[in-house]
């Protein structure tokens, strides 16, 4: 017998997703913005800035200026879609980048613009694992 209503069937499926975007609802899954307050969202972003100043060629540390946007979604575990505005500093890493540093005047930020920069993060948390991963990096240079 041939299977030639698998097309159907996707048509399907297809149209019964039409009243959800109609009515402007998301999906089951879909990112979803959240406060960019919540503990969650900061645990997130420390996680990936420290994963960016071990991974950055800088000799200097980056600190968080503040967080611009957040979205969650749910996957196997907690996927963080970060957007993180940073900002360079007078810190050495060999001191360490951990937040506890940031405060001395060691690490105070240099008074020029281009220091800043805006970058998305991607962090995947499975806690039940004790497994967070910064699953991706995108920089660029902030305009203000």
């Amino acid at each position: 017998m041939a299977s030639g209503g698998s097309p159907v069937w996707a048509l399907v499926a297809l149209l019964s997703l039409l009243p959800l975007v109609a009515r402007g609802e998301r999906a089951v899954g879909a990112p979803e913005e959240v406060p960019v307050s919540n503990p969650g969202v900061q645990e997130a972003a420390r996680f990936a800035l420290e994963a960016y100043n071990r991974a950055s060629n800088s000799m200097f540390c980056y600190k968080p200026v503040r967080v611009l946007k957040a979205e969650t979604q749910v996957v196997s575990g907690m996927q963080y879609y970060l957007t993180v505005e940073i900002v360079n500093t007078r810190c050495e890493k060999k001191v360490g980048c951990g937040l506890k540093n940031m405060g001395s005047e060691n690490c105070a930020v240099p008074s020029e613009a281009e220091q800043k920069q805006i970058c998305e993060f991607v962090v995947w948390s499975r806690p039940w694992m004790q497994d967070t991963r910064l699953s991706s990096i995108s920089c660029t240079p902030s305009s203000s």
